[in-house]
């Protein structure tokens, strides 16, 4: 059989001859070329990667790792050379820097958040930053190749697997096993380890009185607050310790250790750790590129380089949401024009606006 390929992007076709020639192996040839190798190996190795950096490298300069307390907890995009970059909200701590492709670092501030998208954007002090180059989403197909760049290089590659959907909400869990209710509140017979409540502080013997300014007085009342709320969300739990009011915010998860996980659950997280926000955006669309919850809130880019998407979750063993280049611009101008209505020379009312977008996502 002979076959002729006329191909006008060098890159492109350095990437679909290899596909195509493990397509027209047999079964049994390419077990024996992949037995043995994790997902991880297939989809981010080092051969693989090498293949992609000349596709992610025009959007290199456009990265950015979001850092906090010296770890990395996100990426993000830059989307305006005065210092605008976008990243995924409820990964966010109190205080964050942006590292730049090159190295260099900048403390960053919040300055508006999309709640219902899960994306904040920051700002820094500088203004000779790269823009991403953005692509619209609404010539990709089925099975076109994709890949997640670092500030440094390629993370992972993967194909479109779901075109742009609404993808619903989960409800969050708190993480704590419910006592009889008296006249106080809900007091708490159990806190299950890796919850919510456990980072919270919260402990055996404490009783539940408020959930943000909803007064609790029943399981239900308690439970239906929990699950009005999205995974991911931040509440304000008021409660009880020794007779003695206190307070404490504690995010809430989509799946608990111990608190009975679906079978698919229990699949899902057999490939790593998820994003404690992995669903509830108005549109996304999904990929199986295999990332971690600290690659999201960075960009997704096509063969040619361009940004097709922002990496908002990784939701599933073989399943990565991203929001479509679009829906992201969309939100971009939304957020630079109410982060304007504040005057951002104004110190105290730069503070003011921080907390108040902060609150957004809780």
């Amino acid at each position: 059989m002979r076959v002729r390929m006329r191909c006008a992007n060098l890159t492109r076709c350095r990437l679909i001859v290899p596909v195509a020639v493990v397509l027209l192996l047999s079964g049994g040839v390419i077990a024996q070329m992949f037995a043995g190798l994790t997902p991880d190996e297939l989809t981010s190795g080092r051969k693989m990667l090498k293949a992609f950096e000349p596709v992610v490298e025009p959007v290199l300069p456009a990265t950015v790792e979001v850092h906090h307390g010296g770890d990395r907890i996100a990426l993000g995009l830059i989307v305006s050379a005065d210092g605008y970059i976008l990243t995924k909200a409820s990964e966010l701590g109190d205080a964050v820097t942006c590292r730049l492709n090159g190295g260099r670092e900048y403390d960053a501030r919040v300055v508006g958040i999309s709640a219902d998208h899960d994306l904040a954007l920051l700002r820094i002090e500088a203004d000779d930053l790269t823009p991403v180059p953005w692509r619209e989403t609404d010539g990709l197909k089925l099975g076109d190749l994709v890949a997640t760049p670092g500030p440094e290089g390629p993370l992972a590659v993967g194909v479109i697997s779901v075109k742009p959907r609404r993808i619903p909400p989960r409800s969050g869990m708190l993480g704590i096993q419910m006592g009889t209710p008296d006249d106080d509140g809900v007091p708490i017979d159990l806190v299950f380890e890796g919850s919510g409540a456990e980072d919270a502080g919260l402990r055996v013997g404490d009783v539940v009185t408020h959930i943000d300014d909803e007064r609790v007085t029943s399981r239900e009342e308690l439970g239906d607050a929990v699950r009005n709320r999205r995974a991911g969300d931040t509440i304000t739990v008021r409660y009880l310790r020794n007779g003695q009011s206190r307070q404490t915010e504690a995010q809430l998860r989509a799946n608990i250790a111990g608190m009975g996980p679906s079978r698919d659950d229990l699949m899902n997280r057999m490939g790593g750790e998820l994003s404690v926000r992995a669903a509830g955006f108005p549109l996304a669309l999904q990929h199986d590129t295999v990332i971690s919850p600290s690659q999201a809130g960075g960009p997704l880019v096509d063969l040619d380089g361009r940004v097709v998407g922002l990496n908002i979750a990784r939701a599933g063993r073989t399943t990565t949401y991203a929001l479509p280049a679009s829906e992201v611009k969309s939100v971009i101008e939304k957020l630079k024009e109410e982060q304007h209505l504040v005057d951002v020379d104004d110190g105290e009312e730069v503070d003011a606006s921080i907390e108040d977008a902060q609150d957004q996502v809780q």
